[in-house]
């Protein structure tokens, strides 16, 4: 018998936006110090941001062969 009234197991808020930081850190440009950050207020994302060179500029992709 399915049981309707039970809750859900849900992550806690620090955990969701965390895992948010994990991913948006894929998209930095250094795969040696991968960084990625979530800005939340009031448990909305007002930002992201992940590390990087500057647009147009070399990053450690192009430089490093092993990367």
């Amino acid at each position: 018998m399915l049981n309707f009234n039970k809750k859900p197991d849900r992550i806690s808020w620090d955990e969701y936006f965390f895992k948010i930081a994990e991913l948006v850190a894929t998209r930095a440009t250094c795969p040696r110090k991968s960084v990625g950050s979530v800005l939340v207020k009031d448990k909305k994302i007002i930002g992201t941001g992940y590390n990087g060179a500057k647009s147009g500029e070399p990053h450690c992709l192009d430089d490093d062969p092993e990367s």
